[in-house]
């Protein structure tokens, strides 16, 4: 559900624009300079501008479901390095040539944001134009330039041989482009507000522009400038606009707890009846009186951003906050009642080393035993990727965004994944990771995910509640069949207590469980995630267990698919070694479910379409069917 905060006045339509963020629908309306955009093309009587994001089918706008290719202009408003792959699929998705030098006539191809400023190279073979600056000041004029043209060389001829600041044709060479930045300019806000966005049903308002601190890594000092506080009076009156559409407003800035204002700004909202949510703050600036404000607003979650907890980098960046500060604040934050702290590290600095990516590991520790000892309960820290620019003509720094990027950080720790028979050996020190991972990271993007589409997801660990008791797992050697093998802090399942899993599931919420475990000392281990599946579905008597993999089932040793399998036929290919490797825990765990008494086990390639549904509801299926006869 959307409500829109104004009405635009059209006459004659002269363009029609498409507006693409490159991100999935809920990301673009909690962007307010994407927002922002619309409103300003919106705002231009005889343009057109409608709504597209990205997603896994056929782009088409919100308002009329138009495919892309039936607009005149299609403008793409980027912030991070990685929108590029996006905008390249969009094209290809709604059958546009996606080279410039291939393409003839409309859509004219536009792309803007502050991404532009370091992009040009990349953008530039697929753009027609490029725009470095605030849309206040260059759409207006660009789009006054083309209001009656009606073809791509005319528009060409317009910018032959005259420049304007802040406009691009996508020619020559250029590292950097100038950022023009308007000033005394109206103060940016959300002009819808949607229930689907990730800041729901939140309108957001920017406090300030630019930065007081000059990072090295960031570009909102270098692309705006000076610092500039926007007035009070003019916040109030922005916010007073969302009366009666909703009780929430967002303060956007770098660093809030700059503005000379900003605990009276807050006041003054909540007086008129405004819940406010918060971007970020500065840990040095986070009083006692402004985390009141975080708490009183609602407001669980505490969001900063150390970038780096080794002091080579810190010194280099330009943010040399000590870790003892931010530890300080910290535990006041946890005793005041804050029950989640998100941090941002950036991974991939210029000359960094295994020690300033041990430094972060050792932080995050600390963090998070300063957390469970203050506020009593386990606190969850994301470890979220911060795409940063350039540092000083430096490359982009690596990004830390995927799974296997994560791995690859265990990887430099010198703690490299070693598997014996299909179970990951874990350490003490990789343990701490894994739980990061597993008990932070994925187990929450899953709920969030189920919850985003209607569900009631409930996320768990096999320690909440005590319901997955382990033991020290021991390999036999294939070498030395009497020998035993330790694997360190890899747990087998001794027992499963479900009451945890049955009195939610009685409520119809969905648990999410991330297969950690422990012993009656309290040791916690990492358990195979299929073995707890296997467990949990026997102790359930569950109908169906299904497995999601990145292989289509098991396969015969011609390489073919095994649709259907009884337990005697499995016993057999353990026997010839037809399964192996990361298979043999599989479909061990798979067998003793269908021994324990469900019904069916289903291994399926998790990467086809909808394979659940085709495996449940088709007779040919996706994956292999196990049974135990």
């Amino acid at each position: 559900m959307e409500k829109f905060l104004y009405k635009y006045r059209k006459e004659k339509i002269l363009w029609n624009i498409a507006l693409v963020y490159p991100e999935k629908y809920s990301t673009g309306m909690s962007s307010l300079g994407y927002l922002w955009v619309y409103h300003i093309l919106q705002s231009i009587s005889w343009v057109n501008c409608e709504r597209a994001f990205y997603s896994d089918g056929d782009i088409k706008t919100i308002e009329t479901g138009r495919r892309l290719n039936e607009f005149d202009a299609i403008f793409f408003s980027i912030s991070f390095e990685n929108d590029i792959v996006n905008i390249v699929s969009i094209l290809k998705k709604s059958g546009i040539e996606i080279f410039k030098r291939n393409r003839k006539g409309l859509p004219l191809i536009c792309v803007g944001g502050i991404a532009t400023t370091f992009l040009f190279n990349y953008l530039k073979y697929f753009s027609d134009f490029i725009f470095s600056g605030d849309a206040e000041i260059i759409l207006p004029k660009f789009m006054e330039l083309i209001k009656n043209k009606t073809n791509k060389e005319e528009i060409n001829a317009i910018f032959e041989d005259v420049k304007y600041e802040g406009i691009y044709k996508s020619e020559g060479t250029n590292n950097y482009l100038p950022y023009y930045s308007a000033k005394d300019i109206e103060i940016p806000h959300s002009t819808i507000i949607s229930k689907e966005a990730e800041f729901e049903n939140t309108a957001l308002i920017s406090v300030s522009k630019g930065c007081l601190y000059q990072c090295k890594f960031c570009f909102v000092s270098r692309v705006y400038g000076e610092y500039e506080p926007f007035d009070f009076n003019e916040i109030i009156k922005t916010a007073q606009k969302f009366n009666g559409l909703t009780d929430r407003i967002g303060l956007i800035a770098a660093t809030l707890s700059n503005h000379p204002d900003f605990e009276k700004i807050v006041d003054e909202l909540n007086k008129i009846g405004f819940k406010v949510s918060f971007s970020a703050f500065r840990v040095e600036g986070l009083t006692e009186s402004f985390l009141n404000k975080i708490i009183e607003n609602e407001n669980k979650t505490l969001v900063i951003a150390p970038e780096t907890a080794s002091l080579k980098l810190k010194k280099f960046i330009g943010k040399n906050i000590p870790d003892e500060l931010i530890f300080d604040k910290l535990k006041i934050a946890c005793e005041f009642g804050i029950k989640r702290i998100k941090l941002y590290f950036i991974i991939g600095f210029p000359n960094e080393e295994e020690e300033d990516i041990e430094a972060i590991i050792d932080f995050i520790r600390k963090t998070r035993e300063i957390a469970r000892i203050n506020s009593g309960r386990s606190v969850i820290i994301t470890f979220d990727p911060h795409p940063r620019k350039v540092i000083d003509g430096v490359n982009s720094p690596k990004m830390l965004m995927t799974l296997d990027e994560k791995i690859e950080m265990i990887e430099k720790l010198g703690m490299k994944p070693k598997f014996i028979q299909g179970h990951r050996v874990t350490d003490k020190e990789t343990l701490d990771v894994v739980e990061m991972v597993l008990g932070g990271l994925v187990n929450q993007d899953i709920v969030t995910l189920i919850n985003k589409h209607g569900g009631k997801a409930v996320g768990l660990t096999g320690k909440d509640g005590n319901f997955i008791h382990a033991k020290k797992m021991l390999v036999p050697s294939k070498e030395k069949a009497e020998e035993l093998l330790d694997i360190g802090q890899v747990g087998e399942i001794t027992s499963i207590d479900p009451e945890i899993i049955q009195h939610l599931d009685a409520r119809d919420f969905i648990p999410v469980v991330a297969p950690l475990g422990t012993d009656a000392e309290g040791n916690a281990y990492n358990i195979n995630a299929d073995v707890a599946a296997g467990k949990i579905a026997g102790v359930l008597q569950a109908e169906k267990v299904i497995f999601m993999t990145n292989t289509p089932g098991v396969l015969d040793k011609s390489g073919r698919l095994i649709t259907g399998l009884t337990a005697r036929q499995i016993d057999d290919l353990f026997a010839d070694g037809t399964i192996s490797g990361g298979m043999l825990p599989k479909i061990a765990s798979a067998l003793e479910a269908a021994r324990s008494g469900v019904n069916s086990v289903h291994i399926i390639d998790g990467r086809v379409d909808h394979c659940l549904l085709l495996e449940i509801l088709t007779d040919a299926g996706v994956g292999t069917m196990i049974r135990s006869h």
